[in-house]
């Protein structure tokens, strides 16, 4: 199973970073000066100013071209993260709202819980709920697994990671996928750092298809003041439906009953 691309923003939004962002990036960064490959003092920044992040919250922008329709939709609207901690026996939550510019009845949520995923879709009027492995935290469906926590080391040996450049604001890595399951999402993705705090501040994929995908975060707020209660438990729509999910590595039921409640216990907003 592979979660929907749409929650790359929950993994991605963990490295934010909380200062006033510079200018948007522009589309092809500068020629890579001749020096040293710098990924290696890149990446090592990145992990440690991750680890000082416990909870944020951004505004989002995600753009997708579609090459084969000629078609471009973008989106706008927040995400929200905010660790677990194993003292306290809290589980990491996310969330993820967005709505598209040209047609605001169409929208899409996430809600993440830590130890589900829960994806509203408006179109089939039902939630469906994706349980995380156990052992993996948020995911290690994709590309994201990286951002979101994956050491640079472990990273690097499974990506290959190129340095494509800076210039007053930002770094430029060029990262391709060595792993068949990662070539499936992606085959070639670009992630732009904050110079002033090695977070990275915007991600673009190219798909399989040649389907573009772009997600920038023009504002955020790093170590905000959240709570559990900032993350209700999903409550179903009048009219709407459960859809179980099947978990990693499992099939669908042969004769799945989408109108079934999930078997899912809540904590209690602990």
């Amino acid at each position: 199973m592979r979660f929907p691309l749409a929650a790359a923003t929950l993994l991605l939004g963990v490295s934010l970073a909380s200062a006033q962002m510079p200018p948007q990036p522009p589309s092809q960064p500068p020629a890579p000066p001749a020096q040293a490959d710098p990924v290696d003092i890149i990446l090592d920044r990145w992990e440690k100013a991750m680890g000082q992040i416990d909870s944020f919250q951004a505004t989002c922008h995600r753009t997708t071209k579609d090459k084969v329709y000629n078609t471009v939709e973008k989106y706008e609207g927040s995400v929200r993260f905010m660790k677990g901690s194993v003292a306290a026996k809290t589980a990491p939550r996310a969330s993820l709202e967005l709505v598209r510019k040209d047609r605001p009845d169409v929208y899409e949520k996430l809600v993440c819980n830590g130890t589900h995923v829960y994806e509203y879709v408006a179109s089939d009027k039902a939630i469906r709920v994706y349980e995380l492995p156990k052992n993996v935290g948020v995911g290690d469906d994709n590309f994201l697994q990286f951002v979101f926590g994956m050491k640079a080391a472990d990273a690097k040996s499974r990506y290959k990671m190129v340095y494509s450049g800076r210039d007053d604001h930002y770094y430029y890595l060029d990262v391709f996928p060595i792993q068949q399951r990662d070539q499936a999402e992606f085959t070639k993705a670009r992630l732009v750092f904050l110079q002033q705090t090695s977070l990275p501040r915007q991600i673009w994929f190219l798909k399989p298809n040649q389907n573009e995908i772009s997600w920038d975060f023009p504002q955020a707020n790093a170590n905000a003041q959240l709570t559990a209660q900032t993350f209700p438990n999903p409550t179903l729509p009048q009219g709407w439906q459960w859809q179980r999910m099947p978990a990693p590595g499992q099939n669908p039921p042969a004769n799945p009953n989408p109108n079934v409640k999930p078997t899912v216990r809540f904590n209690n907003g602990n």
